[in-house]
């Protein structure tokens, strides 16, 4: 009996530590299960760490964006560095801000901003990872590649002085090359137009433009413009407003000897109001280099100055007013048919640029009543082979012959004799010698030269300095309203005879004074601040 019990008590044992063994194997499954579902929980907290990091970046990335691309909009006012803060306080991101930098420039504006980004964690610090960083950086950059300039350049007399007309002529057309050519010296073309506007006493503006627009007193031995004083206090110029031609007349005395009475003086091309050399013709719109380089090289100079007027079609000829006279050309690129742009056209920019080098003088235009098509009391006829000129007296049976000191019944030639125009009596005679020996023989000699100084006045007006500057003022004040950059050169003239230019630059930073050679370094600075910029990041 004792050794049977001594075999069954081994057995209760072995079903003892089974037991025991299957209850510690149900612990470690709990411990195995707890620890599987901390690791998804922490999986999951690390998951949306992760994913309040990304929504935060890319908020931060947004609105980075929008920032810099609002700041570096060219028609945005306020100022840029200001404008990207406003973006990220509005956001609640304020204290992301880290950096902004903005480089302005006259055709282009660039916004670099960067900022950083700290998130605390809500899970993963059980890792160790207490937050959450990044960093970001956007750069904007708006350029205008679309530029019109014009450039009035003056070819007045004085020009010829120190060789001012050739520094002149080396300078601009380094500049040209500076705006129709990229940084390897390949042609830039369909951006970049250029007028050029030479002027001394007129614009010769040529036949070409004027026959697009409302001209009132024409004739074709000339062509420039007369501008009342209203026009100067406007840019705009318009092929429908009606605008009086110059008279193609010489005014000044030209007669060596009054006891020679024949008539061998005929107009002058050197002193003739409105200039007829296609030298001083106005170049429109061209990006065309040997064509611009050509004008420039056959510049000559000779006249009085008259800044304002070379300001005014300069001006005008960056008026969108103008955009169908100029399309009418027929020398104008297609692709510049368009032009000149609205004022608020997008990535354009309006330039003009002014130079002279020296102060208004005189301006001499005939009257409206002797200008243009209406008839003269001036006959033409041949008395054989000699010209003669038959002023037709009050009573119309009489007629003084000019340089014969006679009186006849019919104008020299008779029935063939031909009734002139005012435009074809100043187109053949000087004034001087008209007023003379047309008008002043007419009289006894000691009033004579009363009578001669009488008629001046009687057909002339005259437009001093003075009048002059207030005109070019009105025009400069009325650039101002409109988005157009202005730069002027002063070029060998006194700082105090330069006040109107300095007034008229869009800034004094615009405004160069310079003599000599120096004038290279005016273009060449005008050309560094608005040539186009290369788009780099």
């Amino acid at each position: 009996m004792a050794a049977r019990s001594d075999t069954i008590a081994p057995r209760h044992r072995l079903r003892h530590r089974v037991s025991a063994f299957a209850r510690a194997e149900d612990g470690s499954f709990v411990i195995l299960t707890l620890f599987f579902f901390a690791a998804i929980f922490l999986t999951g907290g690390v998951v949306v760490d992760l994913l309040r990091h990304d929504y935060q970046r890319t908020q931060l990335q947004t609105t980075l964006d929008n920032a810099v691309l609002a700041a570096a909009d060219l028609d945005q006012s306020l100022d840029p560095e200001g404008v990207v803060a406003d973006y990220f306080a509005k956001a609640g991101l304020a204290d992301a801000l880290t950096d902004i930098q903005v480089t302005s420039r006259i055709n282009s504006r660039a916004v670099s901003a960067n900022a950083e980004l700290s998130l605390p964690t809500m899970f993963m610090h059980a890792l160790g990872v207490d937050d959450l960083g990044g960093a970001a950086g956007a750069t904007a950059r708006e350029d205008i590649r679309d530029i019109e300039i014009s450039m009035a350049l003056d070819i007045s007399g004085s020009m010829g002085n120190h060789g001012r007309l050739g520094y002149m002529k080396t300078a601009a057309k380094e500049f040209v090359d500076k705006m129709l050519l990229d940084g390897n010296g390949n042609p830039i073309e369909g951006e970049v137009s250029i007028n050029i506007v030479p002027y001394a006493t007129q614009v010769n503006a040529g036949a070409d433009i004027l026959a697009q627009m409302a001209v009132t007193h024409s004739h074709g031995y000339s062509h420039c413009l007369d501008f009342s004083a209203g026009a100067f206090r406007t840019v705009e110029m318009s092929p429908t407003t009606p605008y009086r031609q110059t008279a193609h007349f010489d005014p000044y005395p030209a007669i060596p000897d009054r006891n020679d009475r024949r008539f061998h003086d005929r107009v002058s091309e050197g002193r003739i109001q409105c200039r007829t050399d296609a030298s001083s013709r106005t170049l429109f719109v061209s990006d065309d280099r040997d064509a611009l380089h050509d004008k420039i090289d056959s510049l000559q100079y000779g006249g009085n100055t008259s800044i304002e007027i070379g300001t005014k079609w300069a001006i005008g000829l960056l008026d969108p007013q103008m955009r169908s006279a100029v399309a009418a050309l027929p020398d104008i690129d297609e692709g510049f048919r368009d032009r000149p742009f609205d004022y608020d056209r997008e990535n354009s920019m309006k330039v003009l640029i002014i130079m002279t080098d020296g102060e208004n003088t005189t301006q001499l235009s005939m009257k409206p009543a002797y200008s243009g098509s209406n008839l003269s009391d001036i006959w033409k006829g041949y008395d054989g082979s000699y010209l003669r000129f038959s002023v037709q007296s009050s009573d119309p049976s009489y007629y003084f012959v000019a340089g014969r000191n006679e009186w006849r019944r019919d104008p020299v030639g008779g029935s063939s004799a031909e009734r002139m125009t005012w435009a074809e009596v100043w187109a053949e005679m000087p004034l001087a010698w008209h007023a003379y020996y047309a008008r002043a023989e007419q009289v006894n000699s000691q009033y004579r030269q009363y009578v001669a100084n009488d008629w001046y006045s009687k057909v002339l007006d005259s437009i001093g300095p003075n009048e002059k500057d207030d005109r070019l003022t009105a025009l400069c004040s009325a650039i101002r309203d409109r988005d157009v950059v202005v730069f002027t050169i002063a070029f060998d003239i006194s700082e105090g005879n330069s006040k109107l230019l300095k007034a008229c630059a869009t800034t004094p930073n615009h405004y160069y004074n310079v003599t000599g050679s120096q004038i290279n370094y005016a273009f060449a600075s005008i050309a560094g601040t608005i040539n186009q910029l290369q788009l780099v990041e």
